[in-house]
């Protein structure tokens, strides 16, 4: 772990890591196996209602990270993993807020 990471990096990087193991990847990662650690961890960081929170009140993808604890990086991959029905949740919000409801 690099000491010159941030709490929020460390935390990233962590469960990152966690994800390989969780998946059972094991030596050299192929670019599959990283993307799919990579939002494995963004889907154990950032629930679902937690983002949905968020971003009633912030359309900012950093200021969003900030909220959420994690790094862009990890927020970009958890949105990138959105299910149908997450995606259709996200739809409803921003079709409330547009509303104003």
């Amino acid at each position: 772990m690099d000491p010159r990471q941030s709490q929020v990096q460390r935390r990233c990087t962590i469960a990152h890591e966690v994800a390989h193991i969780e998946l059972g990847h094991t030596g050299g990662c192929t670019p599959f196996e990283e993307e799919a650690a990579r939002r494995h961890a963004a889907r154990r960081l950032i629930a679902m209602p937690d983002l949905l929170d968020v971003l009633c009140w912030t359309e900012e993808l950093e200021e969003a990270a900030d909220e959420l604890w994690v790094d862009l990086d990890t927020l970009k991959a958890r949105l990138d993993a959105l299910t149908a029905g997450e995606r259709a949740a996200l739809c409803d919000l921003y079709e409330r807020l547009d509303r104003g409801a």
